[in-house]
């Protein structure tokens, strides 16, 4: 378990709202090295290059997507991708040739 070295060093006036911790604390780990501050948010796992998109989704199927997710470690992304690449993978020739007789 990780121990905290944690210094405060307030100021006198206990109704400052400046009164800040002393910001050369550090936090160590359990052999007294100074640890590297975690970055806040969802750490990336993504390899590659991605893109963000807006869709919208009938409820009924919102609510089955939920459910269906749970195979993927509840994680929802993970399965519209697993899904849209298995359409791919199925049906690419299909839409090439769509796409071929749509624009001639």
């Amino acid at each position: 378990m990780a121990t905290k070295n944690l210094t405060l060093n307030l100021k006198k006036d206990p109704h400052s709202t400046s009164a800040k911790p002393d910001e050369t604390a550090q936090v160590t780990d359990h052999a007294g090295a100074p640890k590297a501050k975690k970055k806040t948010g969802r750490p990336k796992i993504k390899e590659g290059e991605y893109k963000t998109i807006n869709i919208s989704v009938p409820v009924p199927l919102l609510e089955k997507m939920e459910v269906a997710k749970l195979k993927y470690g509840n994680n929802l992304t993970a399965y519209v991708n697993a899904v849209i690449k298995a359409d791919i993978d199925a049906k690419f020739d299909t839409y090439l040739e769509l796409q071929t007789l749509i624009n001639s």
